[in-house]
């Protein structure tokens, strides 16, 4: 979310492509905590309110639920 938040002034495209890549992510894992960098399995804590973050990314950049 922040990193979107950083990149959107510099290159729009970008942050719009990460933004939809993180909502894909959130989503596929139920709104974990965080993801098994090599399968995307969910882990840690679900649901976890920092990927709820993810729905404010869907609604401002696109890349609705699954």
């Amino acid at each position: 979310y922040l990193l979107v938040l950083a990149v959107a002034p510099h290159s729009p495209t970008a942050a719009a492509t990460l933004a939809r890549a993180t909502v894909a992510g959130a989503w596929s894992s139920s709104l974990a905590e965080y993801w098994d960098p090599d399968t995307g399995e969910g882990l840690g804590a679900l649901p976890q309110s920092w990927s709820g973050l993810a729905l404010v990314l869907a609604r401002r950049w696109g890349g609705g639920a699954g």
